[in-house]
């Protein structure tokens, strides 16, 4: 779901919230990457050591998304604002959701990592 945005069509969409690492790439050839921390179907928000400079062409790889090209809308130290030139669907990203391994059937704790029984401080002695 690719289609051009004229300058009307710019402007803040609902971000979703992530954590999430990218590569970046200037438009000099300059490569690094950026912690993604929100993303929209027109743009991002992040972090990265790579400097950024106000309304610079920049690319961004996303996760089954691919490559895609914008610039940068603002920058404030190392976080920045990335604004797309095309439209894109954020869900096309695959979500990290943490799923529960069951212990494989059979297990048992080592005995050296078994809570102790029967212990007793040394040094001290019963009187009587």
């Amino acid at each position: 779901m690719n289609h051009e945005l004229n300058s009307e069509e710019i402007e803040r969409r609902e971000r979703t919230a992530m954590l999430r690492k990218a590569e970046l790439q200037r438009a000099d050839g300059l490569c690094g990457t950026a912690r993604l921390r929100n993303l929209s179907e027109t743009g991002l928000g992040g972090v990265s050591d790579l400097e950024l400079a106000l309304n610079e062409d920049l690319a961004v790889t996303l996760d089954k998304i691919g490559t895609v090209k914008g610039h940068v809308a603002w920058v404030e130290g190392k976080s920045f604002g990335m604004a797309f030139d095309a439209v894109i669907d954020p869900e096309d990203l695959p979500h990290n959701k943490l799923e529960f391994v069951p212990a494989p059937s059979g297990y048992t704790v080592p005995e050296r990592f078994k809570p102790v029984k029967g212990y007793k401080r040394p040094g001290f002695k019963r009187l009587g």
